[in-house]
């Protein structure tokens, strides 16, 4: 099975987070983590979250979201 390689703009879920979605907004294929900032106004993560390795991510669909 493949796993899917983040990009900047994608939409994710984290694993360990409640709420979201998340936007990818840097990728770090050397160390296989992300960061990421919430799409909406989400009051208890209002910045940037950083290291977030890619095994937590769950993508999302845009249109789905």
């Amino acid at each position: 099975m493949t796993e899917r390689i983040p990009r900047i703009g994608d939409w994710v879920f984290l694993h360990a987070k409640h709420g979201g979605p998340f936007l990818v907004v840097a990728v770090y294929a050397a160390t296989g983590t992300v960061d990421v900032k919430p799409v909406k106004g989400n009051v208890e993560m209002p910045f940037v979250d950083k290291g977030i390795p890619w095994r937590d991510l769950t993508f999302a669909d845009k249109k789905g979201v």
